[in-house]
């Protein structure tokens, strides 16, 4: 979710410490200020006619902060948002804000129920070679972000294998080989 506002805006995501986002302190006056940006289509949707950013999602400006619009109405007909939730949209809508539309899942369980380029390595069941993604032919690698996050990635064993020793390989030659028969080993004519 983008964070790029106006500038003049704040923003602030419920979790955060000492957030003005509670159930209790949305006025009615305010919540029919919130539905007069929305618009109900056929389907239920309830469809954000306020600004919205380059990704899809609406924003909701209360208080001198910018709330996304999804989350905003969850928390004002269903609560608070414990801990790093997320709001999943079950109906791929980025800028509906229906709370019956929506669910809320950890980060992970948001990736694979996306359709975006992140899910896509999640469902492969073999690498680029063709060899399984199974218990014995897969590593799992941690990695710990600047933010700290964690994530995941997987590898085939047996592609790191092979690419550990051609790389190995290359090592030794250039060690023990003259600089030119180097050269022409490892042009693109000779591999």
């Amino acid at each position: 979710m983008s964070r790029r506002t106006h500038p003049t805006y704040r923003t602030q995501y419920s979790h955060e410490e000492g957030s003005a986002l509670q159930p209790s302190r949305i006025a009615r006056g305010e919540w029919l200020r919130f539905l007069r940006k929305t618009v109900v289509d056929d389907e239920g949707h309830w469809l954000w006619q306020g600004s919205v950013d380059w990704g899809g999602y609406g924003h909701y400006a209360w208080h001198g902060f910018v709330y996304p619009a999804h989350r905003f109405a969850y928390i004002a007909l269903r609560g608070p948002i414990a801990g790093r939730f997320e709001l999943d949209h079950l109906c791929c809508i980025r800028h509906c804000v229906n709370p019956n539309h929506l669910d809320l899942v950890t980060h992970h369980i948001n990736i694979l129920r996306g359709r975006g380029a992140q899910r896509g390595g999640t469902r492969l069941v073999s690498c680029k070679r063709g060899h399984p993604f199974n218990d014995d032919n897969t590593l799992v690698r941690r990695k710990r972000y600047a933010d700290g996050t964690v994530g995941r990635n997987r590898r085939c064993r047996i592609c790191t294998e092979q690419y550990r020793r051609e790389a190995w390989a290359l090592v030794l030659l250039r060690r023990r080989a003259p600089e030119e028969l180097v050269e022409r080993l490892t042009t693109k004519e000779m591999l």
